[in-house]
């Protein structure tokens, strides 16, 4: 929040475009390949090929290939927002009818890796903290680790920011985006949340539409 307060957002310009590029490519192969073990039974990329050999893996990955065409197809025969919705609404209707025909209920279904299972008890929240509680000895002994992931959240908004720019082509206040990432992150923390920052997968996705 400080360095988007006084307006040091300028440093982001310092990134030379290979480097920028380069991270926008490098989440990308991160989100497919994170993509990609979801739909391999959760497997590590390890088990990989033993996954692919297993029938019932190839129900989730054949429907994933499937849509990820229908978007490319929609995006490029359509663009904006209608043709994709209307992939992304087919997709749905289509899956949940699918689960109905089979009788397969959302508890089935997530033992079958075909919906997530989020699972634990969410947050801590305020009602379940107490400072009495907290040993100021190892938050003390952590200080330099907490402030090297701020540090690495700091330049992570300022590569994805850049990256953001670059895919749409498109000018973006990173003074104001480090603000609102900083005051996020300061109420989301207070409730043992992890912190957070713009996405570029996500800004683009929605950009494009």
């Amino acid at each position: 929040w400080a360095v988007g307060r006084f307006g040091l957002g300028r440093i982001v310009r310092a990134f030379p475009y290979p480097v920028a590029a380069g991270f926008l490519a490098s989440s990308g192969c991160l989100l497919v390949m994170a993509a990609l073990s979801i739909l391999l039974a959760g497997s590590s990329e390890a088990e990989w090929t033993a996954a692919i050999m297993d029938p019932l893996v190839w129900t989730s990955l054949i429907p994933a290939v499937v849509f990820a065409l229908a978007l490319l197809v929609a995006i490029h025969w359509f663009g904006g927002l209608v043709g994709m919705l209307a992939v992304v609404a087919f997709a749905l209707a289509g899956f949940y009818t699918c689960l109905a025909w089979w009788g397969i209920d959302a508890g089935t279904a997530r033992g079958l890796h075909l919906l997530p299972n989020f699972g634990g008890d969410g947050p801590i929240g305020f009602g379940q903290l107490s400072l009495g509680e907290v040993d100021w000895n190892a938050v003390a002994y952590a200080t330099p680790i907490i402030a090297s992931v701020a540090l690495i959240n700091l330049v992570a908004i300022l590569l994805n920011t850049t990256g953001i720019e670059l895919a749409l082509e498109s000018d973006v206040d990173v003074d104001r985006e480090l603000r609102i990432a900083g005051a996020t992150n300061l109420l989301v923390g207070a409730f043992g949340c992890v912190s957070a920052f713009a996405q570029s997968g996500a800004n683009i996705f929605a950009g494009r539409m």
